[in-house]
């Protein structure tokens, strides 16, 4: 059966994904649906449901904010490289059958909790080319796809939520700064961290394998990686920064005077004092 379009006719300011009057169908977009999303348009995906369609072309403008359920995106789609994606809650996953990159304007990912509340996911590459801040949950995919901040990172969160890099490479591009306010990066499925910009390392920050399962996993797949073709800069008085000590390039310096931080079984090699 061919895919049938289904076109938002909801509030010209926005509205939320469940409302089945906000479609030309007057029903939800489904698997087989090519959802098309006029320009400047804010959505909402609050219900607490698993939808999937086949493909999702924006216009200039849009927006998308996830609180609850999931939504997957199947096939090739035509996503405007204006698109702003926020993720407070479930999953949102590009899951193209062939790979493709999808780019961003800007990302926003946040969770309470360690893992299951916010995840953005699929077999896509991703290019984010303003900010990307990412305050916990996880950022999933198959080993090799990435995720390129073009417009630098902030990672924020607390040791007890953390973020979980499950897969994908995430890259700090050259001239970028990737800064750590403080959290736990827990690295699973031989996700990589490639800094080819600055790191600003200002609060409590352990990077590499900490849970049980992540170091599991490193000893069966190998260990995750970071590479560092870039900077360092560490000024986290009376904290921990937990990472790998001996880096493929560049350099790293700064202030440090907390305490041996954790390396674990199958973590990333080393302490940076």
């Amino acid at each position: 059966m061919l895919p049938s379009t289904v076109t938002w006719v909801g509030p010209s300011s926005g509205g939320d994904w469940g409302t089945a009057a906000n479609w030309s169908t007057n029903a939800l977009p489904g698997s087989g649906d090519d959802v098309v999303i006029p320009a400047n348009i804010s959505l909402t995906h609050s219900q607490n449901s698993a939808d999937t369609i086949n493909s999702l072309t924006t216009g200039a403008g849009d927006a998308l904010g996830a609180s609850s359920g999931s939504l997957t995106i199947s096939a090739h789609s035509a996503i405007d490289p204006s698109f702003v994606l926020s993720i407070g809650g479930g999953t949102v996953s590009f899951n193209a059958s062939v790979p493709e990159t999808v780019t961003l304007a800007s990302l926003y990912i946040s969770s309470n909790q360690y893992i299951g509340y916010s995840t953005m996911g699929g077999t896509d590459n991703f290019v984010v080319t303003g900010s990307f801040t990412w305050a916990g949950g996880m950022l999933a995919g198959p080993a090799g796809s990435t995720l390129t901040a073009q417009g630098g990172m902030t990672l924020s969160t607390n040791i007890r939520v953390g973020e979980v890099l499950d897969g994908r490479d995430l890259i700090n591009s050259p001239g970028q700064t990737a800064t750590f306010t403080g959290g736990l990066v827990d690295m699973f499925d031989q996700a990589i961290f490639d800094n080819e910009g600055a790191m600003s390392v200002t609060g409590d920050t352990l990077l590499g394998t900490y849970s049980y399962t992540a170091q599991n996993q490193a000893q069966t797949l190998g260990p995750p990686q970071v590479i560092n073709n870039g900077s360092i800069d560490v000024n986290v008085p009376g904290g921990r920064w937990c990472g790998p000590s001996v880096m493929d390039a560049g350099h790293q310096h700064g202030q440090h005077p907390g305490g041996p931080g954790r390396a674990g079984i199958g973590a990333l090699p080393g302490y940076v004092g």
